[in-house]
């Protein structure tokens, strides 16, 4: 009857060396990035306030809508405006981090896009 303990004693060793992001944070952090997807250049910032509602951080030529779950795991969307309230550059970033027995991972997507960029094309 020791094996079955021994076995149950490993199992939570290693375990206790995850991390992992609950399941409603995951969800909290895909249904954001789904949201900033709908951001297109020359979009107005009356239109994306009431798509996402108001930004955390909010300056007269730029703003940032984020959804954090700690200082790892995040979605966050950055837009600079032209003089006239439009859509002049966005970047788009999910960072997702996990450990496993001491093997850390990171992973960051991001998006970029600008005028610039859609001219030149």
């Amino acid at each position: 009857m020791k094996h079955p303990r021994i076995i149950v004693a490993l199992l939570c060793l290693v375990t206790a060396g995850c991390v992992s992001l609950p399941r409603e944070a995951d969800q909290r952090l895909v249904q954001a990035a789904s949201r900033y997807e709908m951001i297109k250049l020359g979009m107005s910032r009356q239109d994306i306030i009431k798509a996402l509602g108001d930004p955390q951080k909010e300056e007269r030529d730029h703003a940032r809508w984020e959804e954090r779950y700690d200082a790892g795991n995040y979605a966050a969307l950055d837009v600079d405006f032209d003089p006239s309230g439009n859509v002049l550059s966005f970047h788009k970033t999910k960072n997702r981090y996990s450990s496993f027995l001491g093997y850390h991972k990171a992973t960051t997507q991001t998006t970029f896009a600008s005028t610039s960029e859609v001219t030149e094309k």
